[in-house]
């Protein structure tokens, strides 16, 4: 659509577009229209082909319990391994940061606001990866997935495929948690 859309705005301005790869196409008769057509629709196939393969590659990864990239969760580490000749990354639980990962949902379910956990973490000291945790640190702790053991990835198609690692929190806890306005 888009490429109809420009091609006949640029032709209205006197400009022709020309193809180097289908050179065939560049003479301008009728048998154009249909042939630039079929490569336009060919062109989109591998484009929403190619889209559903990886996510499929995706799949079948995280499936096997591997890590996609990008930094751990707080209360995760990466463990690196090699397997079919390949290094790859599994999540695996640090314990020290999973008890704070712990104490955090612990609190939330005692009825402790994000603030209060925030302020109480502060005054005991207890610090995550870069500081004291931040409302914003708690807020997003308290809604990842990957705490009961699965990956999420994508924010219009979402991926999900749960029990891709070790759980740091039990799924009734969690979803307990989700509940609407419990949000404090």
């Amino acid at each position: 659509f888009d490429a109809v859309r420009y091609k006949h705005i640029l032709s209205k301005h006197g400009v022709r577009v020309i193809s180097a790869m289908q050179s065939f196409l560049n003479q301008q008769g009728p048998e154009e229209v249909i042939l630039e057509g079929i490569f336009e629709s060919l062109d989109e196939y591998y484009s929403r082909n190619l889209a559903r393969e990886t996510l499929k590659g995706m799949r079948q990864h995280i499936q096997a319990g591997f890590w996609k990239g990008g930094q751990p969760p707080f209360g995760y580490r990466l463990e690196r391994t090699e397997e079919g000749g390949k290094r790859r990354s599994r999540l695996k639980i640090d314990e020290k940061e999973a008890a704070l990962v712990r104490k955090i949902f612990t609190l939330y379910v005692e009825g402790f606001g994000y603030k209060n956990i925030s302020k109480k973490l502060w005054d005991s000291r207890e610090y995550g990866r870069s500081g004291p945790m931040q409302v914003t640190h708690i807020q997003k702790i308290l809604v990842n997935e990957a705490y009961i053991g699965s990956s999420v990835y994508g924010k219009t198609d979402v991926l999900r495929v749960e029990n891709t690692h070790p759980p740091i929190i039990d799924k009734e806890i969690f979803e307990n948690n989700q509940a609407p306005g419990l949000q404090k």
